[in-house]
């Protein structure tokens, strides 16, 4: 608090998600009117202020949600790809480990191309077209070109007003060695 002060106007910011502040102006050297130009001036900063404060609280909650969230897709044992017509949006850890692929090399990449086996590229765009939501089973493929059977389930979802497909995608590797061995 300012002990010399003579003058000064105060304005409250109430940001909507937090406390109230308070900002203010202060005259040091004498006693002064504050006009209403000077008033309205300071009421608008005020509210600027209280919108910025407002904006930096909502990003900080967005960015705790998507954390949230991609713990929750990093915990799962699936690989998980949401994808518009074969362009990635977003995938969780475990989908790029599965097919060794880091994101950067995949935006703006047919995801068909590069993690579907060529010998089963047109069985799985056929399930695709036909909005086949699984399981089903196809040949993946990993970045070096090893081919591996996978199981794949499908939700679509309304992403930011477009319809999506949300793939849930196993490596059946182990089973099919079982299922050959009985």
């Amino acid at each position: 608090i300012l002990t010399d002060a003579r003058s000064g106007l105060v304005c409250a910011i109430h940001p909507k998600l937090n406390e109230s502040w308070l900002l203010g102006v202060v005259q040091c050297r004498e006693l002064r009117e504050w006009s209403d130009d000077e008033r309205s001036l300071l009421g608008e900063i005020s509210h600027r202020i209280a919108d910025a404060f407002n904006m930096l609280m909502l990003l900080d909650g967005l960015r705790s949600s998507e954390k949230r969230l991609r713990q929750l897709a990093n915990a799962s044992w699936e690989a998980i790809v949401i994808h518009d017509h074969g362009q990635l949006i977003h995938a969780n850890d475990l989908f790029y480990d599965l097919f060794r692929y880091s994101e950067k090399e995949l935006i703006h990449q047919s995801l068909y191309n590069c993690i579907i086996a060529p010998g089963a590229l047109h069985h799985t765009l056929k399930q695709i077209d036909e909005n086949q939501l699984g399981p089903y089973e196809t040949i993946g493929m990993k970045k070096d070109g090893t081919e591996f059977p996978m199981e794949v389930r499908v939700r679509l979802m309304d992403y930011h007003g477009i319809k999506v497909r949300v793939g849930a995608i196993r490596d059946i590797s182990d089973r099919k060695h079982k299922e050959e061995l009985l």
